[in-house]
């Protein structure tokens, strides 16, 4: 808004320009949402600028991962971080999917600079800007280690709760049956396994023995 001028008759004369600004604002108040999000959270995040893969903003996380500061990664390549062989072999393909509108969502072992593997679920997804265009790719990685080994010692358990002819079972805080073994399930005078998943030890399992129990009169009628 400015004034153009006056005089006597028509007093002072102003002129303005009036813009819709909402997607703007909203574009940047999503922004500050996201880099709040993404420097508190404990997944590793990187932003991707596609003409050159490099970094445009990296979370804590994903420093103190790779031991590396700030300056050393923002602005910087992903082949000069990581080595040629990585950005070709690893990285560049999903970038350019994404860049073309695909999410894509892996898991792999992933070697750290102090010499650890943790098994990684890395998640690649294209930014769109207000208008639709994509801009960026955003990749966000989460140790799963813990969980892998969990589901390798449980399937290693089942394989030998059903070679071991003794009759397992398992259930979680709530009582509702996650797990029997062929021989527990036929113990138990159920049919199958499934027969017994997802309902409640009280009145299943355990109800079913004190019913056979009752039957031989071991408790008082």
């Amino acid at each position: 808004m400015c004034l153009l001028g006056s005089d006597e008759e028509n007093g002072d004369r102003i002129v303005g320009t009036v813009r819709d600004i909402t997607d703007q604002m909203t574009a940047e108040e999503k922004l500050r949402e996201n880099l709040l999000i993404v420097s508190s959270s404990s997944e590793l995040m990187s932003l991707i600028s596609p003409p050159d893969y490099r970094y445009i903003n990296v979370n804590q996380a994903f420093l103190d991962a790779y031991g590396k500061t700030i300056s050393q990664v923002e602005g910087h390549t992903i082949a000069e971080i990581f080595g040629e062989e990585i950005f070709q072999n690893l990285m560049k393909s999903k970038i350019d999917r994404c860049m073309l509108g695909e999410s894509i969502s892996e898991q792999n072992w992933t070697k750290f600079t102090d010499g650890s593997k943790r098994y990684m679920d890395a998640k690649f997804n294209p930014v769109r800007e207000i208008d639709g265009m994509i801009s960026g790719v955003t990749v966000s990685t989460r140790d799963i280690t813990d969980l892998i080994t969990t589901q390798e010692q449980l399937r290693i358990f089942r394989l030998f709760a059903e070679e071991s002819g003794v009759g397992f079972g398992m259930a979680n805080l709530d009582g509702k049956i996650t797990y029997v073994n062929s021989t527990l399930c036929r113990l138990a005078g159920f049919n199958k396994p499934n027969d017994l998943i997802g309902k409640s030890i009280y009145e299943t399992y355990l109800k079913k023995y004190y019913n056979l129990v009752k039957k031989m009169r071991l408790f008082p009628q």
